[in-house]
């Protein structure tokens, strides 16, 4: 019997695309992402930033849709909220093509590039001993190849039952944790378009 993928969250206009994006709502959405439900307070310490400085930007992502207010519990003489992920997988709208949800839609990949290239000098600040065999082998891995829209629908279904293995590996929580940034765009118009305008 084959699992049923969970239906991403659909982001559909560049307003939505531009409040999840902000580099710092991606690192909230990850930590809600990876280690589950949590309070404002929580992800400041786990984020290592002050919780009032994270409301703002929790509430935002609420009025996005991105994150939802799951639960609350009591703390002291207060209640608090418990935030949790609206989905696990956000996506951009299948055939959006206005300018400024593009844009909207460019500046999502730069932020995602932005926290690997931190993590990546975080890699290598943080483990010295290992710098040496991190640097031998490929830290990131740029190619270009022609696609087919067939090969493109089958990358991305490549790209889903890795997401699916790396999902069921941090579920065990075992080894080193790792972090995966893949980017994929399209650099010019289809060959045979081009072997027509040489003709």
């Amino acid at each position: 019997m084959t699992a049923r993928t969970p239906r991403p969250l659909v982001l559909r206009s560049a307003e939505q695309i531009g409040i999840v994006t902000h580099p710092l709502r991606l690192e909230i959405v990850e930590a809600l992402q990876l280690h589950g439900p949590d309070s404002i307070a929580g992800l400041g310490r786990r984020l290592e930033r002050r919780a009032n400085a994270l409301t703002y930007h929790v509430r935002r992502l609420e009025q996005a849709g991105a994150v939802v207010r799951a639960d609350t519990r009591r703390v002291g003489r207060r209640d608090e909220a418990i935030y949790a992920v609206a989905a696990h997988h956000i996506a951009l709208a299948a055939g959006a093509t206005s300018r400024p949800l593009l844009r909207a839609a460019a500046r999502s990949a730069a932020a995602a590039m932005r926290m690997a290239e931190r993590e990546v000098h975080r890699a290598i600040e943080e483990f010295p001993g290992e710098s040496a065999r991190l640097l031998s082998r490929p830290l990131g891995r740029r190619q270009k190849a022609w696609l087919t829209t067939a090969d493109v629908a089958a990358l991305h279904r490549r790209l889903e039952r890795l997401g699916r293995f790396l999902e069921s590996c941090h579920r065990r929580r075992r080894g080193q944790f790792h972090a995966l940034t893949v980017v994929l765009v399209p650099l010019g118009p289809d060959a045979s378009a081009r072997r027509d305008r040489r003709q």
